[in-house]
């Protein structure tokens, strides 16, 4: 369960452009467990549907979906290991974020790649704890917009709402003092595509 949250941390907020509809693909890694994940992230309008594959450092393999109704403020937990359905409050999702302060240091770097056939520039987000290292890439498709409430409204979007900067972080990670990666994420793909509405269907318990 708590590989749902770490990895949901870092995204994100924007303005009224036409609504992304499609999927995104991305890795996450979650150094204290030793997790590393393989996320599937469908969304369609206000509803989103994350398909994740986790493995921890044992060994052991979850696969699990992530279902949230924004309009409706519900979140669904969804088991493949053992086919258990649960509902969980959606407030829930509002307690999990970086906690960045708004006056963190903003660097803006001169390195530029292309990541997921995105041309993208680094900027690193400075607070006293943590360094987010985030590569960010201004025409991608997406806006902030497309993302839940709780990702527009966290600390890192207001941050980057506070300075001005545009776009969504393709890669992200989140480093202590001494520069170790407490955890990251990663996206490989952005697929604009029609959905079926029953993909995000209410599940039955």
């Amino acid at each position: 369960m708590r590989h749902i949250f770490s990895f949901i941390l870092f995204f994100l907020p924007l303005l009224a452009f036409a609504q992304f509809e499609g999927k995104i693909d991305m890795r996450t890694t979650l150094t204290e467990t030793g997790e590393n994940a393989k996320v599937e992230w469908f969304i369609q309008s206000s509803n989103h549907l994350m398909n994740i594959n986790s493995e921890s450092k044992d060994q052991a393999k979850m696969q699990y979906g992530l279902l949230i109704k924004e309009k409706q403020q519900e979140t669904w937990f969804l088991s493949e290991n053992d086919n258990s359905v649960y509902q969980f409050p959606y407030q829930t999702l509002n307690r999990k974020d970086l906690g960045l302060p708004l006056n963190s240091t903003i660097k803006i770097t001169e390195e530029k790649k292309k990541i997921a056939g995105f041309d993208c520039t680094r900027y690193q987000i400075i607070s006293a704890t943590v360094t987010v290292d985030c590569w960010i890439g201004e025409e991608t498709g997406l806006t902030h917009s497309d993302f839940p409430e709780f990702m527009r409204n966290g600390s890192l979007f207001g941050v980057m709402r506070l300075n001005g900067i545009k776009g969504i972080p393709l890669i992200f990670e989140v480093k202590n003092l001494a520069g170790d990666i407490l955890n990251g994420q990663y996206i490989d793909r952005i697929t604009a595509q029609k959905l079926s509405a029953d993909k995000f269907k209410t599940p039955s318990n």
